[in-house]
């Protein structure tokens, strides 16, 4: 092997581990708005059921913060039925301060 066929070959290997950084970065980030998603879907529906526990006749709207997340639900009565048409939503910023939010919509009924 001459000298420079070993210098191509650390070239190609060095734009290929720069290449390999490039993507981890990306994947963390990708993780880091899967896991914030996740845990905010998971909010959202605790809400939901301790909603649900409670009975539909005590279902009103409002809001409440969880560490990072802030939740807010709007409660609509259906009328001429014993339902309530629940809409939770649970907000946040990222490390970057870009709002996400996710949204989880039910009927709760008798």
């Amino acid at each position: 092997m001459s000298l420079v066929e070993v210098m191509i070959a650390m070239g190609l290997f060095s734009i290929g581990m720069l290449g390999f950084f490039a993507m981890s970065g990306q994947l963390r980030n990708l993780r880091e708005v899967s896991d914030n998603r996740t845990q905010a879907t998971l909010l959202a529906e605790s809400t939901i059921e301790t909603m649900r526990a409670r009975g539909v006749s005590t279902i009103a709207s409002g809001t409440n913060l969880a560490g990072r997340y802030a939740l807010s639900w709007t409660v609509v009565t259906n009328s001429g039925y014993a339902s309530k048409h629940v809409q939770v939503v649970a907000a946040w910023q990222d490390r970057r301060s870009l709002a996400h939010q996710v949204q989880v919509n039910t009927v709760v009924a008798r």
